[in-house]
C-alpha cells in the first residue's frame, strides 16, 4: 500500500522476507520453517534521521557542501545521538532459548512482548545441542510438565517450574537505532564466544545495517566531525514546518489510513504554534498482536480485539501499548515544551542539532487568558481583568519581548538565548509511544494543567485519536475521564449505605461487560473480592 511515511528500501526487503515466511506458515503448517529473528515494522531510516537532525529542514539549510554519509558521522562525533532514536525497529523472536533471552527481553531500553507460562503451555523445543544428557533430562522434564497438567490439571505458572530454561520461548521487540547499536556493541563484548545469542545479534544487526546503512555505519563505526555553519535561530523556527523531504511509496507494513490523510498537515495553536505527525509505527492491532503473544496456546478465549484493548487498558496491562508509536513536529512557546512537556522524559525528543533554538515570534496570550493569580490555587489563574487593564499588560509584554529581542540581535547565538523570555517559540519533534502519550495525556490534558500545555496536549490526543482509535477512547473511557476512590472513601460508600438495599439498578449499566459489572460491585463492596 502507498504511504507517505519515509520509506527503507533494506528494511521493506526483510519485512517482505517475515511476511511471506508467515503466510507460507499459515498456507502450508507442514512446511512451515519460521524465522528465528524477523523484521514484522519499523518506523523511520536514514532520511529521518537527517529530518530530525535539522528539525524538517533538511542538509541545504547548511552553507557548507559535504556528503550524506559524512554529516551521520559528523552527529555520531559530535555526541548528536537524539536524531537516531527516530527510527525504531520492531522484531519477532522464535525458537529462542529461555535463557539465551534473558539478553534481549530484560534490556532497559526494549519494549518486549513474551509467551508467557501462566497464560500458555510452554513450548516442546528444547536446545540440546545434540549432548545427550541435556536430552536426556530435557526430555524428562518436558514429560514431568506435561504429566502434571494434563493429568492433575496443576496451575501453569507452578508446572513451568520444571521445564529447563533450554525450552523455547517466542517474544515480539522492539528498540530504537541509537539503543540498538549500544545494546549490540554491549553484547559483543560480554558474550562469551560460544554463547547461542551470537546467532540472533548476528541477525539483528545484519537488518539494522540495511534499515538505515548510513546511520548504523556510523554508530557502529564513528568518524570525524564537520565544520558546520548554524543559521540564526529565527531561520530555523520561525518558518513554517517543513512537508514531506520524500514522495509517497509502496510499503509492507501496516497503513492507517486516518494518519495518512493526516501526514505532514499543519495545525495551528496558540498563535504562532504549529503541530504535525509526521510517522507512526504500528495500530490498533498491532497492540493486539503484542498483546496475544502471551497468550501462545494457552486456554483464554479469544476476545474481539477492541475488547481486549480495552482490558488491557482497563487493568494496566500497558506494555503492548509500546508497540504503537507516533512521531510528532512542532513549533511552541518554550515555556511549554520543553520546559513543561520535556519534563515527561520517555517521549524521546530533540531539536536542531540538539541545541534548542528561540525565534523572533513571541507568544502573546489573548485577553480572555489574561488572568489574575488564583489566591488558593498557586499554580492557576482567576479572575479577568477589564479590557483596558488587559490591553495594558499586552502592550507591556509585547514592549519587552522587543527590548529582548533587539538585543538578541547584537548577540552571538548563544548569549542571544539568554536575553529572550521563556514565551518565544522554539522547534522540536517528539515520539510518543501509547503507553506514554496515555500518560502524558493523562496530566496535561487535566484541567489542572496550564491552559497552553493543555492546548498542545489537545494536538498530541487528536493525533493519538487518529492512529489508535479504540486505544483512545479506552484512555477516555478508564484514564481522562475515570475517578478513583481512596480506601477511606470506599469505606465511607458501603458504611454510609448509599446504595439502599445494597443492589445496583441494572438498567444503569447497560454499556458495561459482565466483567465490569463484577469488578465495580467489588468495588462498591457489593461482592466479595
Amino acid at each position: 500500500m502507498l504511504t507517505k511515511r519515509y520509506v527503507s528500501s533494506g528494511a521493506e526487503d526483510n519485512v517482505k522476507i517475515f511476511n511471506e515466511a508467515a503466510f507460507q506458515a499459515f498456507a502450508d503448517p507442514s512446511k512451515n520453517k519460521p524465522l528465528k529473528v524477523g523484521l514484522t515494522d519499523y518506523m523511520g531510516g536514514d532520511g529521518t534521521v537527517i529530518r530530525a537532525a535539522t528539525v524538517g529542514h533538511g542538509l541545504d539549510i547548511f552553507p557548507e557542501k559535504f556528503s550524506v554519509e559524512a554529516f551521520f558521522h559528523h552527529l555520531v562525533a559530535s555526541g548528536i545521538e537524539k536524531p537516531f532514536r527516530t527510527v525504531q525497529l520492531k522484531f519477532l523472536f522464535t525458537q529462542v532459548p529461555i535463557y539465551t533471552a534473558l539478553q534481549f527481553v530484560y534490556d532497559p531500553a526494549c519494549s518486549v512482548n513474551e509467551i508467557s507460562g501462566r497464560y500458555s503451555v510452554l513450548s516442546d523445543n528444547q536446545e540440546t545441542l545434540q549432548n545427550d544428557l541435556l536430552t536426556d533430562v530435557s526430555r524428562l522434564s518436558r514429560a514431568r510438565y506435561d504429566h502434571l497438567l494434563e493429568d492433575h490439571n496443576l496451575a501453569r505458572e507452578l508446572a513451568r517450574t520444571i521445564l529447563g530454561t533450554n525450552t523455547h520461548t517466542s517474544f515480539v521487540w522492539k528498540m530504537n537505532l541509537f539503543e540498538l547499536a549500544r545494546f549490540v556493541t554491549h553484547q559483543r563484548k560480554f558474550l562469551r564466544p560460544n554463547n547461542l545469542a551470537h546467532e540472533f545479534i548476528n541477525q539483528i544487526e545484519s537488518i539494522a545495517s540495511v534499515a538505515a546503512p548510513y546511520s548504523w555505519s556510523a554508530l557502529m563505526n564513528p568518524g570525524k566531525k564537520l565544520s558546520l555553519t548554524y543559521p540564526r535561530d529565527e531561520a530555523i523556527v520561525d518558518p513554517e514546518l517543513s512537508p514531506a523531504l520524500w514522495s509517497p511509496q509502496e510499503t509492507e507494513r501496516e497503513v492507517v489510513t486516518a494518519m495518512e490523510d493526516d501526514l505532514f498537515h499543519s495545525h495551528h495553536f496558540l498563535d504562532n504554534g504549529r503541530f504535525q505527525t509526521v510517522d507512526y509505527l504500528g495500530s490498533d492491532q498491532a497492540v493486539v498482536s503484542a498483546a496475544r503473544i502471551s497468550y501462545g496456546q494457552g486456554t483464554i478465549k479469544k476476545r474481539e480485539s477492541a475488547a481486549l484493548l480495552r482490558y488491557l487498558i482497563r487493568n494496566a496491562h500497558t506494555s503492548p501499548l509500546e508497540m504503537a508509536v507516533i512521531a510528532v513536529e512542532e513549533k511552541n512557546p518554550f515555556f511549554s515544551d520543553p520546559r513543561q512537556v520535556g519534563r515527561h522524559r520517555t517521549a524521546a525528543w530533540g531539536s536542531f542539532m540538539d541545541e534548542v533554538q528561540l525565534g523572533s515570534q513571541f507568544y502573546l496570550p489573548s485577553k480572555d487568558q489574561l488572568r489574575q493569580q488564583d489566591t488558593t490555587n498557586r499554580q492557576g489563574r482567576a479572575e479577568l481583568y477589564s479590557d483596558e487593564v488587559a490591553s495594558d499588560i499586552l502592550k507591556a509584554m509585547q514592549a519587552i519581548s522587543k527590548i529582548q529581542k533587539d538585543t538578541a540581535n547584537n548577540l552571538s547565538h548563544e548569549i542571544s538565548r539568554l536575553a529572550k523570555g521563556v514565551g518565544f517559540y522554539t522547534r522540536t519533534w517528539r515520539t510518543f509511544d501509547a503507553n506514554n502519550n496515555a500518560r502524558f495525556l493523562a496530566l496535561r490534558l487535566d484541567e489542572h494543567a496550564q491552559w497552553e500545555v493543555r492546548q498542545y496536549a489537545q494536538q498530541v490526543f487528536n493525533a493519538f485519536r487518529l492512529h489508535t482509535p479504540v486505544i483512545a477512547q479506552a484512555f477516555v473511557d478508564y484514564t481522562l475521564e475515570t475517578m478513583c476512590f481512596s480506601r477511606l472513601e470506599r469505606k465511607a460508600i458501603v458504611d454510609s449505605r448509599v446504595l439502599e438495599g445494597n443492589v445496583l439498578d441494572e438498567s444503569s449499566l447497560a454499556n458495561l461487560s459482565e466483567r465490569e459489572k463484577n469488578e465495580l460491585k467489588k468495588k462498591l463492596g457489593l461482592l466479595k473480592p
